[in-house]
């Protein structure tokens, strides 16, 4: 996925900074329309399942068959930044 806010695309460290106001004017753009999947299920037999990366929310949990991910918007705020360079030209 890549989120925008107004229009512009913004990296993990900007969504990491936002406010929950802002959070719910995040757009997410999938890069890939589906990503095949496939499982183990209770019963030892495989499963495939295709994700839809469109679904995702930023401010919402994400619960599948799989089970249950917090929101992007917590993942960010939880990484940490090291011995990064920003391109502003591209």
């Amino acid at each position: 996925m890549w989120p925008t806010y107004a229009g512009v695309p913004i990296s993990a460290e900007q969504l990491s900074h936002m406010t929950a106001a802002q959070l719910n004017e995040i757009e997410i753009h999938p890069i890939l329309e589906r990503l095949p999947r496939r499982y183990k299920g209770q019963d030892g037999l495989f499963v495939k399942s295709d994700f839809s990366p469109s679904t995702l929310s930023v401010d919402s949990m994400l619960c599948t068959e799989l089970g249950c991910t917090p929101p992007y918007a917590d993942y960010f705020r939880n990484l940490e930044y090291r011995n990064y360079d920003l391109i502003d030209d591209l």
